[in-house]
């Protein structure tokens, strides 16, 4: 059921967030590009910094990245986005120092949480209930679920039931077990006389301001579950996100050479070619 050849290590890209004053744990975070940036919540940030991240200019967060070499694991970053017009709990940080050494196996690999719904998720964190030590939780991703008020989200959050550990580590990531894919971020909202929580869905990262492509691992994951016709929708709805994605691209043509469209995958490929040169060849 698992649609990964090797399931995402979650320890491998957690850190751990901190006050960059008492150096005093506030949340988590995950790795998400081998640039360094990091996914969190809003309101682990706020802590951390003592402003909402929207209104940062050049406010330091300190990372703790457990998985690391002992000298790289304490770092830097700064504010690197969040959804200034809407509410859901998101936050994007970038680490300061360029010199670090991240492996693939250091990044979080995203998705999104459209199709996730009565799935089994995991996740890894530091819980706020046991003064920020690391923990597992895992259970069921319930759905989405509209929240009453006033608030203005993007998207519905999801609403996620532990069978297992807790779910009091705002900033965590949700694992998709069936998928692979790390498809939302717990936010700052649980109840743990239920054992549920909410959750960011990944999906917000393919919109303003973030404008990241990920429905192109959705693609991939559709192409090894054998279901060509959704992953031909995933990659194209990553093209609209970013046409110049040129791994999007590359799955496209695969996608369509599976299903024995070769005029569109010759088309698809030599797009992804004209973007990066070499990256559609070995289809060509």
């Amino acid at each position: 059921k698992n649609a990964g050849f090797m399931p995402q290590n979650l320890r491998e890209f957690t850190v751990q967030i901190r006050d960059p004053h008492t150096h005093a744990p506030v949340g988590t975070g995950f790795i998400i590009s081998k640039e360094g940036k990091i996914l969190t919540s809003n309101k682990v940030v706020q802590k951390a910094i003592g402003v909402d991240p929207c209104y940062a200019r050049d406010e330091i967060v300190e990372i703790y990245i457990p998985k690391m070499r002992a000298e790289e694991r304490q770092r830097n970053a700064t504010v690197a986005g969040c959804m200034s017009q809407y509410d859901d709990d998101i936050a994007v940080l970038q680490l300061k120092d360029d010199t670090m050494s991240l492996g693939q196996e250091h990044v979080a690999i995203l998705g999104i949480a459209d199709r996730s719904s009565n799935h089994a998720f995991r996740s890894y964190g530091f819980s706020k209930a046991t003064n920020y030590t690391d923990t597992y939780s895992k259970g069921t991703i319930l759905g989405d679920i509209s929240l009453p008020g006033s608030q203005s989200l993007r998207l519905d959050p999801l609403l996620l039931e532990a069978g297992q550990g807790s779910l009091d580590m705002p900033g965590a990531p949700v694992l998709d077990v069936d998928l692979n894919l790390v498809v939302g971020i717990i936010s700052d909202i649980s109840d743990q006389a239920t054992g549920t929580a909410m959750a960011v869905n990944a999906h917000v990262l393919a919109f303003e301001p973030f404008m990241l492509p990920i429905q192109a691992n959705m693609g991939d994951v559709y192409v090894k579950l054998g279901k060509y016709k959704d992953a031909i929708l995933a990659y194209n709805d990553a093209i609209d996100v970013d046409p110049r994605y040129s791994q999007a691209w590359v799955g496209l043509g695969r996608a369509y050479a599976l299903i024995g469209k070769s005029d569109n995958a010759i088309v698809a490929l030599e797009k992804a070619t004209y973007i990066d040169p070499g990256s559609g060849l070995l289809w060509l």
